[in-house]
């Protein structure tokens, strides 16, 4: 569940800062914005778990479909935050860089990335926050993780296994949670 999470919100997150640039009204302007937040807005359509017996389709009823699943999931709202952050950015440094001539590269390097990039990393900890939780959503319907393991136990009406479960999820979450905080407080 945790390996789950993790690698869904890091796949989701670096998939995110294209779309996020995209749909960033600061990078893209009005036409390209209105393509990246329709794209952004398409891929959130979907709850989790529809993507997930969706997908499980495609893929099987395995830990790599709950990656998938986390994933792209994760890529609609990481992007939409990260338009935000860069539209919210101060602008001052992108204008210098206009002046000078420099090209919308050197524009995202120089000027872009050093104003967003720990409120980025807070933005992909909070998402790994939820993510985790997700994965063993996800589990119930296959994808893999606590939550195939709580169906099985379920099924079998075998409640000592299930509360230790339920116990197990609730440590790993409470302390997920409290990792990410501290993080987060560090970056920002």
């Amino acid at each position: 569940t945790l390996a789950i999470g993790f690698v869904g919100t890091l796949l989701g997150a670096i998939l995110a800062l294209p779309f996020g640039f995209l749909a960033s009204r600061n990078i893209s302007g009005k036409i390209g914005s209105r393509i990246g937040e329709t794209l952004l807005v398409i891929i959130r359509v979907f709850p989790e778990i529809i993507l997930g017996l969706i997908l499980i389709k495609g893929f099987g009823m395995n830990a790599f479909t709950g990656v998938l699943v986390i994933g792209l999931h994760s890529i609609g709202m990481i992007g939409k935050l990260f338009a935000e952050m860069i539209d919210n950015m101060d602008r001052s440094a992108i204008e210098a860089l206009d002046a000078v001539g420099a090209s919308l590269l050197q524009k995202i390097r120089f000027a872009v990335i050093p104003q967003v990039a720990a409120d980025f990393s807070s933005v992909a900890l909070y998402r790994l926050d939820i993510n985790v939780r997700s994965a063993t959503i996800l589990g119930v319907v296959g994808a893999g993780g606590l939550g195939t393991l709580i169906t099985l136990a379920g099924q079998n009406a075998n409640w000592n296994v299930l509360g230790m479960i339920m116990i197990t999820i609730i440590i790993t979450v409470i302390t997920v949670d409290m990792i990410s905080a501290r993080l987060r407080a560090k970056l920002v």
